[in-house]
């Protein structure tokens, strides 16, 4: 249910009432009560001072974003130009000449800030590549993968970046569990419509389970095996590979039978 919207409007409707009348109540001389004395204001920073703290800020800021951009990109074109204006800026200020300071830090910092970026757009890219050998993305995850794309386009490249290194490493580690049954192999495991709908991808499975699956013709009822859920392009091409060389394409709990599917 939805609640009255304008129920809680009532008090304090009336509380702004009250207070407007005894703002607007003029009371009688004898309960006048003389202004008080306005304390005196602390005197406000000096403009020279405000400046040269200004002037500061620019240059730990010029600072502080070259080093991000090296940590990023060690080897980016401009970097020593860059450290030449910040000697420069540093130089500047222990002399007091504030104005050539804020211009070559102003200058340092613009030179970092496209390096930086440019490093982000490179870093993108790298994951973006990445991302697309990944297969078995589910809608959220295309429309997040679509996103970063936009992102890269418009050269939003921290976003771009963050965006694709977030959803790289969730498709790396997602998987799930499946408890092997009686009368099942890898070769019916994997061509389960919820694992691979493939029973070709049989070797994912074994590869993915080696420290419980030593022998692929050889399962147990009740063991737990790990299924990766995004698979890249190259492991699924090598399973089907591996797949076709195996003489014995059916597993069965028990006695192992060479079957052809």
């Amino acid at each position: 249910m939805i609640p009255n919207r304008y129920r809680w409007a009532a008090p304090a409707i009336l509380a702004i009432a009250l207070t407007a009348c005894g703002l607007h109540r003029i009371p009688p001389p004898s309960q006048r009560i003389a202004p008080a004395v306005a304390p005196e204001q602390a005197s406000a920073t000096p403009p020279a001072q405000s400046a040269q703290t200004l002037a500061d800020g620019l240059l730990a800021a010029a600072r502080a974003r070259h080093a991000e951009a090296a940590a990023a990109w060690p080897d980016w074109p401009e970097r020593g130009e860059t450290e030449r204006l910040l000697t420069a800026a540093e130089r500047a200020a222990r002399t007091g000449d504030d104005g050539r300071m804020r211009d070559l830090a102003t200058q340092a910092l613009q030179r970092a800030d496209e390096a930086l970026d440019t490093a982000y757009l490179l870093r993108a890219d790298v994951e973006l590549q990445k991302l697309q050998t990944y297969t078995g993305l589910s809608d959220e995850q295309l429309e997040r993968m679509r996103v970063a794309e936009l992102a890269l386009a418009r050269r939003q490249g921290r976003s771009a970046w963050e965006l694709l290194n977030a959803l790289n490493r969730e498709l790396a580690q997602a998987n799930k569990r499946y408890v092997v049954a009686a009368g099942d192999s890898l070769w019916v495991i994997s061509g389960r419509p919820e694992i691979y709908g493939n029973p070709y991808l049989w070797p994912l499975v074994w590869e993915a389970n080696l420290d419980v699956i030593r022998d692929p013709n050889r399962l147990r009822a009740g063991q737990q095996l790990r299924i990766r859920l995004h698979p890249t392009i190259e492991q699924v091409v090598r399973a089907i590979e591996t797949a076709r060389s195996y003489r014995r394409t059916t597993v069965h709990i028990g006695e192992v039978r060479e079957t052809t599917p």
